[in-house]
């Protein structure tokens, strides 16, 4: 694979391919537990929470709350400010992406006050960014990718991401690049690829954004 960066224009997925999404939960789970202890006067272990999968559930079951609170706790943990980081090296390789490249964007699915959150936290609020939420079209849905293409047809669109189950399928379809960040175990959304599509997979497999250097000329 060779990329030709005046000739491409890149399209980032943001949960767990430019930061781990783990680090998310961790930092709002850490938030509300330090609210809880506040408001209730209870001790929680944070840590106790970070492998369970409904968290909000297993606190209102030990807490004995009623469902309407525990649906507080969820709007909590969404609009929190996250203390997450983005790896030096990550972040170094999208912004020479973004002086060298013909363009760059972030296309991710949730909620628009979350996800900007993040992006705020992670130092990246003048990249280009598409929210499913903003947009009423989630992945797979092509509009988001129609509206990026629609700036220059002829470039070479590339996409990178980590989830399977969406996030190639559409830009396989278009003709895109399409580039997976491979798990490392921590990933929220496993990549169990056995009797996967093809279209569902991408056409390359890469360990982390920063690796992309490797292939520019």
């Amino acid at each position: 694979m060779k990329i030709k960066l005046a000739e491409a224009y890149f399209v980032f997925d943001l949960d767990d391919t430019i930061y781990k999404e783990i680090d998310y939960k961790i930092s709002g789970i850490n938030y509300l537990v330090k609210q809880i202890s506040q408001i209730y006067g209870v001790n929680l272990e944070s840590s106790s929470f970070y492998n369970v999968e409904n968290f909000i559930q297993e606190i209102q079951r030990q807490l004995k709350l009623p469902s309407e609170v525990a649906q507080s706790l969820l709007w909590q943990y969404r609009i929190h400010n996250p203390k997450i980081n983005i790896k030096k090296d990550i972040k170094d390789t999208l912004y020479h992406i973004k002086k060298n490249s013909s363009g760059i964007a972030i296309l991710t699915d949730g909620r628009s006050i979350t996800q900007r959150k993040k992006i705020i936290a992670l130092g990246l609020e003048d990249i280009p960014l598409y929210i499913s939420e903003e947009y009423k079209s989630e992945k797979p849905d092509r509009k988001r990718f129609k509206m990026i293409e629609s700036s220059n047809s002829s470039l070479n669109y590339i996409y990178i991401g980590d989830n399977i189950s969406k996030d190639f399928i559409t830009p396989n379809n278009m003709g895109w690049t399409t580039i997976g960040i491979k798990d490392n175990g921590l990933n929220i959304h496993q990549q169990s690829i056995s009797d996967v599509a093809k279209d569902y997979l991408p056409n390359f497999w890469i360990d982390t954004i920063a690796d992309l250097k490797e292939y520019f000329h």
